[in-house]
């Protein structure tokens, strides 16, 4: 249900944007452009992060403002970006028998909008990285798996470079299970969109308020 529902273009008003549309399949559910466009045409301030892994994840979106996957799943109806409201995409999925037969085989309950926010997020959960050479490698503890030329790289990564300090190896809750996040889970100034004594987006503080965010 999630699946279908994540690409299903018939929630907009045009017909033509789905979740798939910015979180595109091709680019590891994320999409190569440098902000997002919403289904009336208006470009965003940002662009659609990856959903790979995402499950893991403690805090979702660039700054971090919802906490789960289903708080997430119906937010693009409430800021307009589908050019529907929720309203609107519950009446569309209860007129359509094919919806209405798969929510109650999945939730047995009625097409709604706590509905489409647990068949969405339960979808994205199982959107996972594969087992890498790198994951084996962790796990192995064993040189062989990379070229002489990846070692090195993988050396200047972890010390000299100091590129592991943020990007850690280490999967959440530091269990030597599950897919390799390569963050530390925090929120970083890199200076980046900073120009004329102001920053264009002010990231994590529009969310949390902080004066150091």
């Amino acid at each position: 249900l999630g699946q279908k529902l994540f690409y299903d273009g018939r929630l907009s008003r045009t017909g033509m944007t789905a979740c798939a549309t910015c979180h595109d399949p091709n680019y590891a559910f994320a999409q190569p452009t440098r902000v997002s466009r919403s289904d009336t045409g208006q470009l965003g301030l940002r662009n659609a992060p990856s959903l790979i892994n995402t499950g893991f994840l403690p805090v979702l979106m660039w700054d971090g403002r919802f906490r789960t996957l289903e708080q997430q799943a119906t937010s693009p109806f409430l800021r307009g970006e589908m050019g529907i409201d929720i309203r609107e995409a519950e009446r569309r999925l209860n007129s359509d028998a094919e919806y209405l037969h798969l929510f109650q085989a999945a939730l047995n309950s009625r097409p709604s909008a706590s509905g489409m926010a647990l068949a969405l997020a339960a979808y994205q959960r199982t959107l996972i990285s594969e087992t890498s050479r790198f994951d084996r490698f962790v796990t192995n503890n064993r040189a062989t798996y990379f070229t002489e030329l990846e070692l090195n790289g993988l050396l200047l990564f972890e010390r000299k470079a100091g590129c592991s300090i943020c990007h850690q190896f280490q999967p959440l809750g530091n269990n030597r299970v599950g897919p390799r996040m390569f963050t530390d889970f925090g929120f970083h100034n890199l200076g980046i969109g900073y120009a004329a004594g102001r920053f264009a987006d002010t990231g994590r503080y529009r969310t949390s308020g902080d004066e150091s965010d």
